[in-house]
C-alpha cells in the first residue's frame, strides 16, 4: 500500500517484506519489555540489553540469527537496563531540567537570555524526540548543550539575586 499509512500497515502485516526497520524496532521493544517484566526493580544491568537479547531470530525478516545491540528507545532502555528505580530518577532529572529552563525563562527580562533559554527548551524537546528512536546518549553535543543551558540558568539566577544585568 502506498500513502501515509503504508509504513504503519506494513509493520503489522506479514504480507509485507518492507518496513523491516520499524518491524525490528517493535520486536526489540518486545524483548526489552520482556526483560523489564522479569527484572522490574533493578533491571538487567547497564548495557546488558545486547547480552540479554542474545542471538535471536527476527521471524519474517531475516533467514538467520542476529544480535541487535540496542533497544533504539532511550527511556525504554533505561527502564529495561536499570529498572524502575533509575527510570524514576531519570524522569526526575528531565523534569528538573525543564522546570529550571522554564523558570529561568520566566525570571529574566533580558531578551538575549530569554531567547537562549527558548532555544535550549526547543533543543531538549528535539533531543527527547530523537531519543525515542535511538539509545545513543553518549554523543558530546547533548552534554555540551546541557552544560551551556545550566550555565545560562545560573546566569539568570545570579541576575535575579543581584539585580545586575548580563
Amino acid at each position: 500500500e502506498e500513502g501515509i499509512l503504508g509504513p504503519t500497515i506494513g509493520t503489522f502485516s506479514s504480507a509485507y517484506g518492507k518496513f523491516w526497520s520499524t518491524r525490528t524496532r517493535l520486536i526489540m521493544y518486545g524483548y526489552a519489555l520482556d526483560a523489564f517484566r522479569e527484572h522490574p526493580l533493578l533491571g538487567i544491568g547497564f548495557e546488558n540489553y545486547n547480552f540479554y537479547t542474545g542471538n535471536k531470530v527476527y521471524l519474517g525478516l531475516l533467514d538467520f540469527n542476529i544480535t541487535w545491540p540496542d533497544v533504539n528507545n532511550y527511556p525504554l532502555k533505561v527502564l529495561t537496563e536499570q529498572g524502575v528505580i533509575c527510570f524514576l530518577a531519570f524522569l526526575f532529572f528531565v523534569t528538573v531540567l525543564f522546570y529550571s529552563l522554564f523558570s529561568a525563562r520566566r525570571k529574566t527580562n533580558d531578551i538575549f537570555l530569554k531567547a537562549m533559554l527558548e532555544v535550549y527548551i526547543a533543543v531538549f524537546v528535539g533531543v527527547g524526540v530523537i531519543l525515542l528512536f535511538t539509545s545513543n546518549i553518549t554523543k558530546p553535543y547533548l552534554w555540551v548543550t546541557m552544560a551551556f543551558a545550566i550555565a545560562t540558568i545560573k546566569i539568570v539566577n545570579n541576575e535575579t539575586e543581584t539585580g545586575m544585568k548580563f
